[in-house]
């Protein structure tokens, strides 16, 4: 072969290699435009109304209100994008929350998200609406939802740091619960509480109280509020 011909046919393969890589440039760089421009963020909508929700239930509140947590919950995993919590409108999502829960008062699932998800919010704005949303659904059925409660007092203590509120929280677990239902702990918060932000004269009111009215008699417990009060009256 000469010097010529074999030149020709080098220069020839490098110029379809370089047209190809230039036709395979093009190809990649639009695949990737469109896609780029095919994701839309979509924002959450507006609640239906309860009654359309129950129609659309057909006789299975339960199955729907469980189908519409899960789409929920997924809802900030959209194709070619993942909202923050705090993209989220939270007065619609507070809004689904409350319909899901109507749809089965007795599912627990609604509550569990909004306290160990929707709260880890980085915003107090939305982190007080959702324990104002917790509160408002104790208030429906406190021995259901008192476990719920008794997390929203413990992140308005440590999370917002607000003390009036946790306190609140804890008193309402106090008193509006059923102590044969709603274990010692729970509500005992208001104790703890008062105890950890240095009222220990509030705190040992509030147990000499308790053990005055004659309402605890499980001997545990009886012991545990006598024990709390002599290491009170030390502080």
């Amino acid at each position: 072969m000469h010097y010529n011909d074999f030149k020709s046919k080098c220069s020839t393969a490098l110029l379809t290699t370089v047209f190809l890589l230039v036709g395979l440039s093009i190809q990649l760089l639009w695949h990737h435009q469109h896609a780029t421009a095919s994701v839309q963020r979509t924002y959450l909508p507006s609640p239906p109304k309860p009654d359309y929700m129950r129609v659309l239930a057909m006789g299975d509140p339960a199955v729907l209100s469980r189908l519409s947590m899960l789409w929920l919950q997924s809802f900030d995993y959209q194709p070619g994008i993942s909202l923050a919590l705090k993209d989220l409108n939270y007065d619609r999502l507070l809004g689904w929350l409350t319909l899901i829960q109507q749809l089965d008062a007795r599912s627990q699932y609604p509550l569990f998200s909004a306290a160990y998800i929707y709260a880890n919010v980085a915003d107090e704005t939305r982190q007080r609406q959702v324990l104002a949303f917790i509160e408002q659904r104790f208030q429906k059925h406190p021995d259901r939802y008192w476990r719920w409660l008794a997390h929203a007092a413990i992140l308005a203590k440590h999370r917002l740091h607000d003390n009036d509120l946790a306190l609140a929280y804890a008193h309402l677990l106090r008193t509006r619960t059923d102590k044969a239902i709603v274990p010692a702990w729970a509500r005992q918060m208001e104790i703890g509480i008062l105890e950890e932000n240095g009222e220990y004269e509030s705190a040992r009111m509030l147990i000499g109280g308790l053990l005055s009215e004659s309402a605890i008699t499980d001997p545990h417990e009886l012991y545990y509020l006598n024990q709390r009060l002599k290491q009170l009256k030390t502080k």
